[in-house]
């Protein structure tokens, strides 16, 4: 490439983000995924909605960019019920009755 066609590139990431949050908002508890990935998914400008499925297929893979997790709490009870969440992720709590749950290594 020329210095020309170099100049015209410029670097385009995907941010997603996702947020995770009580029922009620009283229980003073957010948890916030964020993934920034420069391979990702064609570019839409400005905001789109996803669902769940969409943000976990196309952004939750190995080597596909970098991730930023945030706990926030308000209170010792809301610590103590994001501790129990983060521990249930953990253990892939999600997984089917009889079926064993994949770990990944990183």
């Amino acid at each position: 490439m020329g210095d020309e066609e170099r100049e015209d590139l410029s670097e385009i990431a995907t941010i997603a983000t996702l947020e995770i949050a009580p029922i009620h908002a009283s229980d003073g508890w957010l948890l916030t995924v964020a993934v920034e990935d420069e391979a990702g998914p064609p570019v839409v400008e400005g905001e789109q909605k996803i669902d769940l499925a969409t943000f976990y297929s196309k952004f939750i893979r190995s080597g596909r960019g970098i991730s930023n997790v945030v706990a926030e709490v308000e209170t010792p009870q809301a610590k103590a019920r994001m501790t129990r969440l983060l521990n249930a992720i953990d253990r892939n709590r999600h997984v089917p009755a009889g079926r064993q749950a994949k770990r990944r290594s990183n």
